[in-house]
């Protein structure tokens, strides 16, 4: 295990307090700009530059898309560029048709990269959110980083994670689906896969229980001193 992994193992992104007051308004006014609807057309702009790119990769076949597809899962490890992830979600757009027998639309594309932005997108019941979600992760999967897909229900992470591996296998993705059903070990293999579909309160409960088995060892900076000790000895 390297030092990057180990440490991202227990790593916690610090998030900023709740803010009240005049601190509100002004966040609130922020969200408004955030969410202003210049940023919906910008997104959809896009959106159909990536549906009219995907047209050249229908006459690739299999084996050339998948080796396209490798590539810029090296691209990915590095600052991405807005042509790289165009091209990323025209090739993922092009991999939905062949896996899943259908085009996702300019609006599902448009919500992905939302998604991949760090946006909230709103999507209405039968808009096509799980086709959405799924081309977000599978761009994400891309880089090599751990991506958790988080929906309402074991029902609907077990199904959703099934319905999607088809398109996981054919861009070279790993994923797997934590319900509360499961034991520690098919827990384990469900979150060691490059696409995790959970539901909240799961992630939350097992974060809880790696914290409290860890005990002193979840300090990165202890499980460093040990290991250079126990290398030393």
């Amino acid at each position: 295990m390297d030092l990057t992994h180990d440490y991202r193992l227990t790593s916690l992104k610090h998030v900023e307090k709740i803010p009240v007051g005049i601190d509100a308004f002004v966040f609130r006014l922020k969200g408004r700009f955030k969410s202003r609807s210049s940023i919906i057309r910008k997104m959809l702009k896009t959106a159909r530059k990536v549906d009219e790119q995907s047209k050249n990769f229908s006459t690739k076949n299999d084996s050339e898309l998948k080796e396209r597809i490798v590539l810029l899962s090296e691209l990915f490890k590095r600052p991405v560029t807005d042509s790289v992830l165009r091209e990323a979600f025209a090739l993922m757009q092009e991999a939905v048709v062949r896996t899943m027998g259908y085009r996702p639309y300019v609006e599902q594309i448009a919500g992905a990269l939302c998604l991949y932005h760090g946006y909230i997108a709103e999507m209405s019941t039968g808009e096509g959110k799980t086709i959405t979600a799924a081309m977000c992760a599978a761009i994400r999967g891309l880089s090599g980083q751990p991506c958790h897909v988080i929906t309402a229900n074991d029902y609907l992470a077990g199904r959703d994670a099934q319905i999607m591996k088809p398109l996981y296998d054919f861009c070279g993705i790993t994923v797997g689906a934590v319900t509360s059903v499961m034991k520690p070990d098919e827990r384990k293999n469900g979150y060691s896969a490059s696409v995790t579909y959970s539901t909240a309160k799961e992630v939350l409960a097992d974060f809880l229980r790696d914290r409290i088995a860890m005990g002193k060892m979840q300090n990165f900076s202890k499980r460093l001193l040990d290991r250079f000790s126990l290398q030393g000895g």
